[in-house]
């Protein structure tokens, strides 16, 4: 089994899995045709499915050109699916979906985008997030509120704690810097950062992450932190406060 993270547009990534034992491939997300075609034709894979979590541009216009060239079932959330301009195969977490010898749990996450989906595969320990949460951060409130997507995450946290976490964006290193800012003496995050700016200054990814790693580091999976607490003056609130609180300061961070 191969998982490989492409690098597209100026931040965006997509996410391959090939089943060497059936010479199946999945992609979750399309943000361009150029950076995933050039993968699948180097490795001579046609798409089995192409898994959508969620329809902003950036994540689906490679979609149809893709399909085209190398195939693949859609697979996306019915809300807001009318007008896509491709026919894809609505999904929901009320139901699993079985792909290239897969079993892959659906989860619903509106917050960021009320289409919104993630998926998590046990049989490889990985969780495609996508905008839901980042690297040190967690997506921006579009078309749905703060609470959800504090629930959203919430489900996310359920997961085991190795499963490694696939994000839709390289946004670390800034979403690093508001993490500090509301808490600085996270000796956890303190070492993230360091291992950031490594990786970034020898033009590495530092994607996947593991929810271990952003439970210790991250202040969206970090609502009770007394520290964070302290410095937002909430020390008595409850973990949907502080959270809305945080993504209002991180907006305008």
């Amino acid at each position: 089994m191969q998982i490989i993270q492409i690098p597209c547009l100026q931040d965006n990534y997509a996410v391959l899995i090939h089943n060497d034992a059936t010479g199946e491939t999945i992609l979750f997300d399309a943000p361009e045709h150029d950076a995933i075609a050039k993968v699948l034709t180097a490795n001579g894979w046609n798409l089995t499915a192409i898994l959508l979590t969620h329809y902003h541009l950036d994540h689906i216009q490679g979609v149809s050109s893709l399909m085209a060239q190398f195939g693949g079932t859609i697979y996306g959330s019915a809300i807001n699916s009318a007008g896509l301009g491709f026919a894809l195969q609505t999904i929901d977490e009320t139901g699993q979906l079985t792909v290239a010898g897969l079993d892959i749990q659906i989860f619903d996450t509106p917050g960021h985008k009320s289409d919104h989906i993630c998926f998590y595969v046990a049989q490889l320990k990985m969780a495609v997030v996508a905008d839901v949460i980042f690297s040190l951060g967690c997506g921006r409130l579009l078309d749905g509120s703060a609470a959800q997507l504090f629930n959203s995450i919430q489900k996310l946290q359920n997961l085991p704690d190795d499963t490694m976490l696939y994000c839709g964006h390289e946004y670390t290193a800034s979403n690093g810097q508001f993490a500090r800012a509301v808490e600085p003496n996270n000796v956890a995050l303190r070492a993230r950062l360091a291992e950031v700016k490594t990786l970034r200054n020898q033009g590495k990814p530092t994607l996947p992450t593991s929810l271990a790693a952003e439970q210790a580091s991250n202040p969206f999976l970090r609502t009770n932190s007394a520290e964070i607490r302290q410095n937002l003056n909430m020390p008595h609130a409850t973990e949907l406060e502080v959270f809305t609180k945080l993504r209002q300061m991180k907006d305008n961070f």
